[in-house]
């Protein structure tokens, strides 16, 4: 993968605080054509579009772009431009890298116009509104909406990714849907191009597109936070602007990709701001925890107890927003072939277990309540009540071993508690070895 692209906690994303992105001002239509003509040749590709030009993905008076240098938006209003009589005045100023304003170097302005457009660009300038956004936005790879990421000026923007690890979705049942690719089996990232590219076609009309995709939102994981309208407006641009459906179709993903999403920002109104592909990291969350504990137990007649200090295994909000997310997308887990837990006695009696099997990551409980009610994994041995056919005159041992995992709303932990019983001079022996531990990831 070509290096244009950044890692934000695991992920390799494009994110909208990396310092990468690539805009539109450069020839973006001839890097465009030569990926149409090779999909699978990635490494000339823009991977986002701002509408940093009048008409470039609307016709929304706002145009604006993010700076490469502070990672925010600046936008501009090109409503005074309207007035103007050359007939593409609206396309006069361009917003570049760095969220400046400038020139478009194509528009050639009438002589008598020019100071007229150079005050106009002064006004412009001087009440530019300048946005931020959240530092964990877009850092994980669940589809997801929010309108609560922004900041600044521009505090009622419109958030939505579509993909990630989102089961494909059967709209083939719907009227019109036998016209649109792959109907049975549609991923979040590409279901909506797809119903646009049938309209696109002349396959189906767009009040059929809107319907089979306000049907495609009611099955996926966004339904009921998205309306009918902002819907039909997606799939409306994908249909009817080039510079957007050229793009979603030279982006390096498959209809059952599960690696990669598509991403809108729509301001207020409802007019398209941005739209970008990003892909996640496909690897599994590995951790060496290197942990190596054992003890031996022999008294005449005690009950004993102890535990292990508590251990972080994993920060798992660096990789989803939210604890369902992170089951899905890490559905099992576990430790490595040689982590085990061991109890034994004196007697020779064992109990034995392998961590490495994989383990259902939902097991992994909320907060820990109460001893050994967070247990995953447990050994023991019982020869209690003091009754043992080797030791006639009563000699006796109980020992347990519980690894304990639970969860809060930020990190994943671990320790082990231990209860032992001996009766006239038993001995018994835990050991506890934990290596690495993985966390599995579906995308793999």
């Amino acid at each position: 993968m070509k290096q244009l692209l950044i890692i934000l906690s695991t992920l390799t994303t494009l994110t909208l605080t990396s310092s990468s992105i690539i805009n539109t001002i450069d020839d973006t239509s001839t890097t465009i054509n030569k990926l149409l003509a090779n999909k699978s040749s990635i490494s000339d590709s823009v991977t986002s579009l701002f509408n940093n030009q009048y008409g470039y993905l609307n016709d929304s008076d706002i145009i604006t772009n993010q700076s490469i240098t502070d990672h925010k938006f600046y936008s501009y209003d090109t409503s005074a431009l309207k007035s103007y009589t050359f007939s593409n005045a609206r396309d006069v100023f361009l917003v570049n890298n760095e969220g400046t304003l400038i020139y478009n170097p194509d528009v050639i302005i009438p002589a008598d116009q020019k100071l007229n457009i150079e005050n106009t660009m002064q006004e412009m300038i001087s009440h530019k509104k300048i946005t931020t956004v959240k530092a964990n936005y877009n850092s994980y790879s669940n589809s997801q909406y929010s309108s609560t990421d922004f900041s600044g000026d521009n505090t009622d923007w419109q958030y939505i990714q579509f993909g990630g690890v989102n089961k494909h979705i059967d709209i083939s049942q719907q009227a019109g849907a036998d016209k649109v690719e792959h109907s049975n089996s549609l991923s979040e990232a590409l279901g909506l191009y797809y119903i646009a590219k049938a309209a696109k076609n002349n396959l189906i009309d767009n009040a059929i597109a809107n319907k089979i995709g306000q049907y495609f939102m009611t099955q996926s994981s966004l339904k009921g936070q998205i309306n009918d309208n902002l819907i039909n407006i997606i799939i409306n641009l994908i249909s009817n602007n080039n510079n957007i459906f050229n793009f979603i179709y030279s982006a390096p993903m498959n209809v059952n990709d599960k690696n990669y999403s598509i991403n809108y920002i729509f301001d207020k109104d409802n007019n398209l701001i941005e739209v970008y592909y990003t892909e996640f990291d496909k690897s599994n969350i590995e951790n060496n925890l290197n942990y190596k504990w054992n003890d031996s137990y022999n008294w005449f007649s005690s009950n004993y107890s102890d535990y292990s200090n508590t251990y972080t295994i994993v920060k798992w909000t660096d990789y989803a927003s939210d604890w369902n997310t992170f089951t899905n997308k890490y559905p099992t887990f576990n430790f490595d072939a040689n982590s085990y837990l061991k109890v034994s006695t004196g007697s020779g009696k064992e109990d034995y277990k392998s961590l490495n099997s994989q383990v259902a990551t939902t097991n992994i409980k909320t907060n820990q309540q109460k001893d050994i009610d967070n247990s995953i994994f447990q050994v023991n041995i019982s020869t209690w009540p003091p009754y043992d056919p080797n030791y006639p005159g009563g000699v006796g041992t109980a020992i347990d071993i519980y690894l304990e995992l639970w969860r809060d709303n930020n990190n994943i932990y671990w320790k082990w508690h231990i209860m032992t019983a001996t009766f006239l001079g038993s001995t018994s022996y835990s050991d506890v070895k934990l290596n690495n531990i993985t966390f599995n990831n579906i995308m793999n």
